[in-house]
């Protein structure tokens, strides 16, 4: 494995990521070090103007802010974002939040030939999660089939994210989800943050996937790997 001397960097567009991640990477790698980069503009500006070059380069200077620490991996936890921080893996150990997360979708949809449901809190998530589910079935061994996709848009749960009311983010991303989840062989929670919707779907059977547990492990297992 990896050493510990190298580590963990995170970019969050949220101070709320911080103690989720956190408190996963306690259970999981209590003893490797850390470090977090907020930039909440990275998220108003790619809701405001899109994926552009000016958000590219601003991207890739905190990328190098935490690429100077030397991490062992450096995750960026917006799934918004998330295409353009994976564009620049070539140059950096990074790795997009999400991408676990589909490939899990993928293989659970792949296997029940069924319907991969996103529930989105932000209509800017959508398009890059879609796109990835794409490219992660165009490289299975099943591909998933187009028309297998079902967005779930849950964007009137976002004012209470806003107002840090996270209980109230989670029901109601439920109640979207809950009337159109039979529908579905799994559902992605697209959004790092919507991961708090989880206690309010357990009467849910569909699998639901949200992304930072599947990061972590994946993290996990590319530092064993390494």
């Amino acid at each position: 494995m990896t050493t510990p001397s190298a580590p963990i960097a995170l970019l969050h567009t949220s101070p709320v990521h911080v103690a989720t991640f956190d408190h996963l990477l306690d259970s999981a790698l209590p003893d490797w070090p850390r470090v977090h980069l907020v930039d909440e503009s990275l998220l108003a500006d790619a809701r405001r103007h899109g994926l552009d070059e000016a958000l590219a380069r601003r991207l890739d200077a905190r990328l190098d802010q935490l690429a100077s620490g030397s991490p062992a991996v450096i995750v960026c936890t917006c799934s918004t974002i998330g295409p353009l921080a994976e564009s620049a893996a070539h140059r950096y150990p990074v790795i997009r939040v999400d991408r676990p997360m589909a490939e899990a979708a993928i293989a659970i949809a792949s296997r029940a030939a069924g319907t991969v449901g996103v529930a989105a809190a932000l209509e800017s998530t959508i398009a890059p999660t879609l796109d990835l589910l794409a490219d992660v079935a165009g490289h299975g061994a099943t591909p998933l089939l187009t028309g297998r996709v079902e967005a779930i848009p849950c964007f009137h749960s976002w004012p209470a994210f806003e107002r840090g009311d996270m209980d109230a983010y989670g029901q109601a991303i439920a109640g979207a989800i809950r009337p159109v989840a039979d529908r579905c062989a799994v559902i992605v929670l697209a959004q790092a943050s919507m991961a708090v919707a989880r206690p309010f779907l357990r009467d849910v059977t569909v699998p639901i996937l949200d992304s930072p547990t599947l990061l972590v492990e994946a993290v996990v297992s590319r530092l064993r790997d390494g």
